[in-house]
């Protein structure tokens, strides 16, 4: 047996909390798990798994809410591969990392998720699902795709200014690295 020590008088009572969808629309969010996870169901096989906690500074009435999103990178079927991996190239885009190595590449990415809401079905309760990806500062309009990021030149020493002194050497964005994306 293990002592407790706690007096439920002295804590109120958690009654459920909402958990009702959040209204469709742009939500500024951070990545805060992303995982490999193995599906129950057979066609599916591995998924990435990335929760996103929304941003209670920007949305205050949201505070501590996170929505996940299931991608199907190893789908049996084609269609479904490639929509997962359009999800996380727009993913990676949004937070200005291109090339994944691992999950944790994803964490602390801070970007816009549309969220559109899924209806209740059979025992499931309403829910809401992400629907797009965008860079923070670049909500596209409803119903556009987000804009593509051009890609960077690999950082290079500048030229030495005019007045003699060396610039210094601009840093390589964050999450840059070469090899291939750990979903192919």
């Amino acid at each position: 047996m293990g002592n407790l020590n706690f007096d439920a008088t002295t804590v109120d009572p958690d009654t459920g909390g909402s958990f009702d969808p959040l209204p469709p629309g742009w939500y500024q969010c951070s990545i805060t798990a992303a995982e490999l996870v193995e599906s129950s169901n057979s066609d599916a096989g591995e998924m990435l798994k990335v929760t996103f906690e929304i941003d209670a500074n920007v949305h205050p009435d949201h505070n501590g809410r996170v929505v996940s999103t299931w991608l199907c990178k190893d789908h049996k079927k084609q269609q479904v591969r490639d929509i997962a991996r359009r999800q996380m190239s727009a993913i990676g885009h949004a937070i200005d990392v291109l090339q994944l190595e691992d999950t944790t590449d994803l964490l602390g990415g801070e970007l816009m998720v549309r969220l559109k809401i899924r209806p209740a079905k059979g025992e499931y309760d309403a829910s809401n699902d992400a629907s797009g990806y965008a860079a923070v500062g670049e909500k596209p309009p409803v119903g556009s795709a987000p804009t593509k990021k051009p890609t960077r030149a690999p950082a290079r020493a500048e030229e030495p200014a005019d007045d003699g002194e060396e610039a210094e050497e601009k840093p390589k964005p964050k999450g840059r690295r070469n090899g291939k994306p750990a979903w192919k």
